[in-house]
């Protein structure tokens, strides 16, 4: 075979693999009735890839945030959870209030969530609901939090930041190693979330972080959450003189001897 007749063949295979993957065989199934091919970064409508973490290993949240105990969460996110609820529940403005509305959710069940609101528009229904495969519900580290008296502003909204529980989280949930994956003006182009916090510990070193930063090491590259854990200052211990040091007077100069004659 001459080097211009394989190097046709090789235009042609090219150019096939280039139409098969932007062919609807390529399109992925998100609902019954519709399909769609996901952004050439691998997104869908601006959300992530994300794989359902086995749902058998989730464990309960706290009762007083989910009373149904239908919110549990992965393993490694526990510890820090108990942890806030209970801080939460020490300050009297939000004592009681704090719940967690959805948590870990399987990709058929996110599948049965995003597709029930698609008669807005594929696009427009992936402004508040991630498509299937893409949600970070999926990994089991994330909570939408909301509050037991929402008042006239109800859970799951954008004025749910300006509420006492939202504020609270905003000062406070980064401590216990949580981050809004969807700040107001993210990069991802994703809606304005302050219900939605994923845990990603307050540093690498809390047991169960690593993993979990893992999952979220892409998404916190390139659209960074806010406010997001901070890592702890170095701490300097100082020593400090004794407010009236005693004053070191220097020895007297030896006497000077004269030269004998």
């Amino acid at each position: 075979m001459g080097e211009a007749s394989a190097m046709g063949k090789l235009r042609t295979i090219t150019m096939t693999i280039c139409a098969l993957a932007a062919s609807p065989a390529f399109a992925e199934q998100l609902c019954p009735t519709a399909t769609s091919q996901p952004q050439a970064d691998g997104r869908m409508f601006n959300h992530m890839r994300y794989a359902e973490t086995d749902g058998s290993i989730m464990q309960p949240a706290p009762p007083s945030i989910s009373p149904d105990a239908s919110c549990r969460v992965h393993p490694a996110v526990v510890a820090d959870l108990m942890r806030m609820v209970a801080d939460a529940d020490r300050d009297p403005m939000i004592a009681g209030q704090l719940r967690g509305l959805s948590c870990w959710r399987g990709t058929e069940y996110q599948r049965m969530v995003f597709c029930n609101g698609i008669h807005i528009g594929l696009m427009q229904r992936a402004q508040t609901s991630a498509p299937p495969g893409y949600s970070e519900h999926a990994t089991g580290y994330v909570i939408d939090f909301g509050t037991a008296n929402p008042g006239s502003c109800r859970n799951i909204e954008g004025c749910f930041a300006g509420s006492p529980v939202g504020q609270w989280l905003i000062r406070n949930a980064p401590k216990f190693g949580f981050e809004m994956s969807f700040p107001a003006g993210s990069k991802q182009r994703v809606t304005w979330e302050p219900w939605h916090w994923r845990w990603v510990g307050a540093n690498a070193q809390v047991p169960g972080a690593a993993s979990a930063r893992a999952v979220f090491a892409k998404a916190r590259a390139l659209y960074p959450a806010n406010p997001t854990p901070y890592e702890a200052p170095m701490v300097v211990k100082v020593v400090s003189q004794p407010e009236n040091p005693i004053p070191v007077t220097p020895p007297p100069e030896p006497e000077k001897k004269g030269k004998r004659r």
